[in-house]
């Protein structure tokens, strides 16, 4: 008998990676399988499916005060509320189709004031949570919702 040894963050990516094989196999019909490298399909044990950040599987948080395709949340409200940044390997791979297609699928790439790429979901800016804090009542007070596929 021997064992096997991995480190616990690439364990996490392991086990990651196979819950998006076992999500992405069957979506609801609503869903466009087209999305970003940086976010992950996810089913949580509700049998409800959600999208996450991916490889951190942070919840994903769209902002009332927000206009389409243009973020307002900035200065200070973007450290509690993070930005889902566009990764340099996404930039090149998706930005491309994007261009081509104007999106991919729900998904674009807007610019934020700081001149930072972000992904948008449907034209909404999209943010994670600092610490991944559930969300509460003041969540829903500031104005931040769960994004819903």
């Amino acid at each position: 008998m021997f064992t096997v040894r991995m480190p616990l963050g690439a364990l996490a990516v392991c086990l990651a990676c196979s819950s998006i094989v076992t999500v992405v196999a069957a979506p609801p019909a609503t869903i466009k399988l087209a999305y970003p490298g940086d976010v992950t399909l996810y089913k949580d044990s509700a049998g409800n499916y959600v999208y996450k950040s991916f490889p951190t599987l942070l919840r994903l948080f769209v902002y009332d005060k927000d206009r389409p395709g243009k973020s307002n949340c900035n200065e200070g409200c973007d450290s509690a509320w993070q930005p889902l940044p566009v990764s340099p390997r996404e930039t090149a791979i998706s930005a491309r189709e994007a261009r081509q297609k104007g999106r991919l699928g729900d998904w674009a790439i807007i610019h934020r004031k700081d001149g930072t790429l972000q992904w948008a979901y449907k034209n909404r800016p999209i943010y994670v949570r600092y610490h991944d804090l559930p969300p509460d009542a003041s969540t829903e007070k500031e104005g931040f919702h769960l994004l819903k596929p």
